[in-house]
């Protein structure tokens, strides 16, 4: 959605920062994998998640450091906004 660099339609943005928005419906789930030493934030802005298997629900938020790997499952489905942050 939005990023450094302008890639597959995404808004520029001035920060070394990427902002990703998903809808995962139908338990569906999607893995991000951030690079070493960048760390995470994740909003549920509707519905429930889960997040490494950790519940969140609409307006719950959660930072994450030291992470490989993010699987987000929609429970049974959600709206995700997720920082990938420096």
């Amino acid at each position: 959605m939005a990023a450094p660099d302008v890639q597959d339609g995404a808004l520029r943005l001035q920060q070394n920062a990427r902002l990703y928005v998903t809808e995962l419906h139908d338990a569906a789930t999607v893995r991000h994998t951030p690079e070493a030493g960048r760390h995470v934030y994740v909003h549920v802005a509707r519905g429930a998640v889960l997040v490494n298997g950790v519940a969140l629900n609409a307006g719950d938020g959660a930072r994450i450091e030291a992470e490989a790997a993010l699987d987000i499952k929609g429970v049974p489905q959600g709206e995700v906004l997720l920082f990938d942050l420096p």
